[in-house]
């Protein structure tokens, strides 16, 4: 998409009625280090006359233009091109003698190949697309966002509180780059209250109040939250009558770690994999509680202290090795409904004889 309109700012009359326009072509360019915009400088006399042989100088706070200094041509005329990296509105000015000197704006919109929006710590854009600043761009993405989109939230720190009301996928760049801290310690931080949605690549901190939690899920079902870390909250997360949502490596360590009063899955199918502890498989998650052993030594789920309804405790083993109301069984994942501990099997391989008491 290109947008051909021409921006012209005249200076105020500095040196001998000289002033000098400039205008951008297009002024919305994606910030992919490639695409560029051709800035071109004017300097006119008193009677509107181009001039010829003038030095221009160009200069821009947000992307790089090239080259910095150019002479008027014959039609008086000096052109440099504009890039960048960074999503945002550049402004290009242009100076000549005496410091007379005209501006040009550019948008960057942002290479948005990983999303259908995009996010950086100052604003959120479309492919190509105007950029919006905004105090708190993860929610600003998830207001404008239309369900089935994903948005992808790059390397940064952000300092707000997000609800998804929308079936969205939220997918950080990386869990160790995109630091997410809660604006207020009585709120949860990722507050989630419709089904199908997707969160991953988070690290979440700072819901310190009574009860509230890195991730929340009000009555939700088929929600995935997964390689995501969750420390120094109330709760990690919070499953409050929800159900048939899944929760996989993810890195909890909070004062309480979990609370679930609904049936959910703690596990996927375990594949071949760096766990977001640095294991070599991916199925479960790692508990920072855990006192276990850990049997496998694939460090791919460990103990979870489990709170349901303030006065229910499960002290469950590490993923393999899950001890169910006085019974330990091997398995590959656990869940809970109200105060019950109930083991289920995956693809491990299991004894016929623990199989039979799994059934009972």
């Amino acid at each position: 998409m290109e947008n051909h309109c021409l921006i012209f700012y005249k200076a105020d009359i500095k040196d001998e009625g000289i002033t000098v326009e400039l205008t951008a072509t297009p002024t919305l360019i994606p910030a992919d280090g490639v695409a560029t915009s051709t800035i071109s400088a004017t300097p006119k006399d008193v009677s509107g006359t181009p001039l010829s042989g003038q030095a221009i100088q160009f200069t821009t706070a947000l992307g790089t233009v090239n080259p910095t200094s150019a002479v008027t041509n014959g039609t008086g005329v000096a052109t440099t091109n504009l890039s960048g990296t960074s999503g945002g509105e550049a402004t290009v000015r242009g100076s000549a003698q005496g410091g007379v000197y005209g501006e040009a704006q550019v948008t960057f919109g942002g290479k948005c190949t990983c999303g259908d929006i995009c996010v950086n710590e100052t604003g959120w854009w479309r492919y190509v697309g105007a950029f919006n600043g905004n105090g708190t761009p993860i929610q600003a993405a998830v207001d404008d966002a239309i369900a089935g989109e994903t948005i992808y939230v790059w390397n940064g720190s952000y300092t707000e509180n997000v609800n998804v009301n929308e079936r969205l996928t939220l997918a950080g760049e990386r869990v160790d780059v995109v630091n997410v801290t809660n604006s207020t310690a009585d709120h949860h931080i990722f507050t989630v209250t419709v089904d199908y949605v997707n969160i991953s690549g988070f690290n979440v901190s700072g819901a310190t109040g009574e009860g509230k939690a890195g991730f929340y899920l009000l009555s939700r079902q088929h929600c995935n939250i997964s390689n995501n870390n969750a420390s120094g909250n109330y709760y990690g997360i919070h499953l409050n009558s929800s159900s048939n949502n899944t929760i996989y490596n993810n890195h909890f360590n909070n004062t309480n770690n979990a609370k679930d009063n609904g049936n959910n899955i703690w596990n996927t199918t375990p594949t071949p994999g760096t766990n977001i502890f640095g294991g070599s498989w991916l199925g479960g998650n790692y508990w920072s509680d855990y006192a276990g052993a850990d049997t496998t030594s694939d460090r791919s789920d460990r103990r979870l202290l489990f709170g349901q309804d303030n006065h229910c405790k499960f002290k469950l083993k590490q993923i393999h090795n899950v001890t169910c109301t006085d019974r330990e069984y091997r398995t590959a994942g656990i869940w809970f409904s109200g105060c019950d501990c109930r083991c289920y099997s995956y693809s491990y391989s299991i004894s016929d004889k623990a199989e039979k008491k799994l059934k009972k």
